[in-house]
């Protein structure tokens, strides 16, 4: 059992033959008096053999992580094996493997979170000297951040740079840092560095500044928006920030997609001709008809919106976009983009 500083706790266990196949891990929320929140749900997805021994722990503000010891899972007699939960007991990402050393048995295992929701995972096993030993690894809320200090692209999964208009540059540092991302646009190529990490998130995070240094998306042939952050899924556009610039006054706005490909998104909000900074956290709806999908917005550590009863738990978000997107004729000028990062659950805030 564990519980959040709420009170609100989760209970695990495993249950012969409940999955269909020797043991499961099963689960049930509770809020603080004791009554059941929602139903009693099964862990695992891996249900072959036998998956036992369950171990759960909670954040401050109720995100739970499970792990348990599953047989043949990992090819060699025991693996240890985990999966996330946001507070309302949503999925977050795919059920994960703990050890990487995979032969021989790796078996008893225990679980601790911090308040934000980092956590540690803790087992016995047989390493690669064949002795028995107890081994660890630690796990974080962040999902991806940019490495742009690095001077290159190099931890994006891959980028869209059309010879060098996209390029790391010291212009472009924002928020104190000493290198950014450059986007000039000089035609309608698409720039774009894309983050493949996300891994089916029913729960997505992200933060970034950016400057919109002048750059005009085309408005002499009536051309007022230029993307600059898409959030995809399954080949859909998730979540969209799009920059738009009208009568020489700028405004962003969110989209989130709903399941029958239309949109709710926030409406235009102004900003100014500089650098800002801006956040979102976006929740997949937790099933069939639930409508309780969701999406909050902030610009420069101010909440500006928040959509509500989406119909989205189709797609998850898998793959990451950030740049100058969907540039029409006439666009010109540079943008920056610097301090990407994005999390699973807590608020990431200004750097």
């Amino acid at each position: 059992m564990a519980a959040d500083a709420d009170g609100n706790f989760v209970v695990v266990w495993s249950g012969y033959l409940q999955d269909g196949s020797n043991a499961g891990v099963f689960g049930q929320r509770f809020d603080a008096s004791g009554a059941r929140q929602g139903g009693e749900f099964r862990v695992n997805s891996y249900t072959t053999a036998a998956q036992f021994l369950p171990a759960v722990s909670s954040s401050a503000h109720g995100s739970f992580v499970v792990i348990w010891r599953s047989y043949k899972q990992d090819g060699s007699e025991y693996g240890v094996f985990g999966q996330r939960f946001d507070a309302s007991g949503a999925v977050q990402g795919g059920e994960f493997r703990v050890n990487t050393f995979t032969t021989g048995s790796q078996r008893y295992s225990a679980v601790a979170s911090s308040p934000d929701g980092d956590f540690v995972v803790v087992w016995d096993g047989y390493h690669d000297s064949g002795t028995l030993g107890v081994f660890g690894q630690r796990y974080g809320d962040i999902i991806f951040q940019d490495g742009f200090l690095s001077g290159d692209l190099s931890r994006w999964s891959s980028a869209s740079t059309d010879g060098s208009d996209l390029s790391v540059s010291g212009a472009a540092g924002l928020a104190g840092t000493v290198l950014g991302l450059q986007a000039f646009v000089n035609d309608t190529n698409s720039l774009f560095v894309q983050d493949d990490t996300p891994n089916a998130e029913s729960r997505y995070r992200a933060r970034f500044y950016f400057d919109t240094n002048g750059f005009d998306p085309g408005e002499t042939q009536s051309h007022f928006r230029t993307r600059i952050l898409i959030a995809n899924g399954s080949g859909f556009r998730v979540i969209t920030i799009v920059l738009k610039r009208q009568l020489g006054a700028y405004s962003v706005e969110a989209r989130v997609r709903r399941n029958d490909g239309t949109r709710a998104d926030t409406g235009f909000l102004p900003i100014s001709d500089g650098p800002h900074f801006i956040e979102f956290d976006w929740q997949r709806a937790t099933g069939p008809g639930t409508s309780n999908g969701a999406l909050q917005f902030w610009i420069d550590g101010g909440s500006v919106a928040i959509l509500s009863g989406i119909d989205n738990d189709v797609v998850p978000v898998d793959q990451t976009r950030m740049g100058a997107l969907a540039i029409k004729t006439g666009a010109a000028g540079t943008l920056f983009f610097d301090q990407f990062e994005s999390r699973s659950d807590r608020l990431i805030g200004p750097e």
